[in-house]
């Protein structure tokens, strides 16, 4: 898979320290298969997600800082063992799900995620244990999508490298 046909779903890199030490394990020659990362950390072995949507588009869901960082070591593409494809649909991200933990619906061709959704799943989260009207939970959402998505202005893994994540007011 070529780096260069991968699109971006977020909008800068949130944990910025960990470029480097990725970066070098890539310049060794590692992969980052689910062997390597049982020795980083066997609590957390994910592969970086993919979804190939309908018109054939290729999009990161998972895995940025680790494209990126395989990007910066100066290689163009990805070992298959380092990536799970899957197909998907536009409006699977479009759709809110709060009961399987999908609180942030946004339209993958014109927005991108905000690099750090921790305060705001949390909060929604919170919204979600007190409202008992679905309705009143989708229109709560619908309300603060600018919470954790902005307008896209980037689309390929290295321009990432040039946006840090903004600080912003929770």
């Amino acid at each position: 898979m070529f780096i260069n046909d991968i699109i971006v779903t977020q909008e800068a890199l949130r944990n910025t320290d960990q470029i480097t030490p990725m970066k070098e394990l890539v310049a060794r020659g590692d992969v980052f298969s689910v062997g390597k990362l049982a020795e980083y950390n066997p609590n957390s072995i994910k592969l970086i997600e993919l979804y190939e949507l309908e018109d054939g588009k290729i999009y990161c869901h998972n895995g940025h800082h680790r494209i990126f960082s395989i990007f910066q070591a100066g290689r163009t593409f990805l070992y298959k063992d380092e990536f799970v494809l899957s197909k998907a649909k536009y409006s699977w991200f479009e759709e809110c799900n709060p009961w399987d933990g999908w609180y942030t619906p946004y339209d993958l061709r014109t927005q991108v995620r905000l690099a750090d959704l921790r305060a705001y799943k949390m909060r929604a989260a919170f919204a979600l244990e007190e409202m008992l009207d679905p309705k009143g939970i989708f229109e709560w959402i619908e309300r603060r999508w600018h919470e954790y998505a902005t307008d896209r202005e980037i689309e390929k893994i290295w321009e990432l490298g040039s946006k840090a994540a903004p600080l912003r007011a929770i």
